[in-house]
């Protein structure tokens, strides 16, 4: 209700002026609408009145924040006016309203911001596996890589933990499954693993195994059989052939008995025995080749 002003004329007593009654009425509707607004229509509310210009406190009042507007309020009036953040290792930071808050991407993530939103992603999201034949595959995060093993070769997963174990592999599955063996005379043979490889000795030479090791010992009784030529000399010939191959120093020579020196008396080259002075004719000649 708009406030309704007492007519009082024009000058005292004209006449023009609202009479007693409607004055009165004035006045009470007046009031009404006053004690109305600060009290309960009756009595006035024992309360301070706020002003629009005065500094005053107000305590027990609810504020609608959708209905006002609030301006200038300082952290420190604000029973929370701050956020900790805690990583992993329980560090902490606290960050105040009016700061700003860094999310930062480590080694292999990335952040983003979009409109109220934040993103983290990792920048590789996947393994590449190359076998021994240059073939790979990809397995990205959330895939499964499984492990299979093969002919003789089990796999067993357990917790975090990944157990391959090898048992009853035959040789055709190995790339290797034998050895080859050659002797002085070029004669080869090959052992397959499982097969059993005999180590024999011959004349005068023994063979024994005691673990992982195998020894050669050779006999004391085993004798040197030097092969023999005989020859008789005609006072002329100083080439005589030798039963094999040799040195001047594995051929001992004895012409008529008596030793006749190495490389003095005599040379060997391969087959041939090369005398210094032509052995006289009849001497009996002997040749012994080591």
């Amino acid at each position: 209700m708009a406030k309704q002003a007492l007519d009082r004329g024009t000058v005292a007593n004209d006449g023009t002026g609202d009479n007693l009654r409607d004055g009165a009425s004035k006045i009470n509707d007046n009031f009404d609408e006053i004690y109305t607004l600060l009290g309960d229509g009756t009595t006035l509310t024992s309360d301070d009145v706020v002003l629009r210009t005065a500094s005053q406190t107000l305590t027990t009042k609810t504020i609608s924040g959708s209905s006002n507007t609030l301006t200038n309020i300082a952290n420190s009036s604000l029973t929370n006016s701050s956020i900790s953040i805690v990583d992993d290792s329980s560090t902490s930071a606290t960050i105040s309203l009016g700061e700003t808050l860094s999310i930062t991407g480590g080694t292999g993530v990335d952040t983003a911001i979009s409109g109220d939103g934040i993103s983290v992603s990792l920048t590789n999201s996947d393994i590449t596996i190359v076998d021994d034949s240059s073939t790979s595959a990809t397995i990205s995060l959330g895939e499964t890589l499984s492990i299979t093993g093969g002919t003789g070769v089990d796999t067993a997963v357990s917790g975090d933990g990944l157990s391959i174990s090898v048992s009853s592999i035959p040789n055709s599955s190995l790339t290797n499954s034998g050895i080859t063996l050659v002797d002085d005379s070029s004669t080869s043979t090959t052992i397959s693993l499982g097969e059993t490889l005999g180590i024999t000795g011959g004349t005068g030479i023994d063979t024994t195994i005691s673990g992982d090791t195998i020894s050669v010992a050779v006999d004391s009784t085993i004798a040197l059989k030097p092969a023999t030529t005989t020859a008789t000399g005609d006072g002329s010939t100083v080439a005589f052939t030798l039963a094999s191959s040799g040195t001047t120093d594995s051929v001992l020579v004895f012409v008529n008995g008596t030793f006749q020196v190495p490389t003095t008396d005599y040379s060997v080259s391969g087959t041939t025995l090369t005398f210094t002075s032509a052995p006289a004719g009849s001497a009996a000649i002997v040749i012994k080749e080591f």
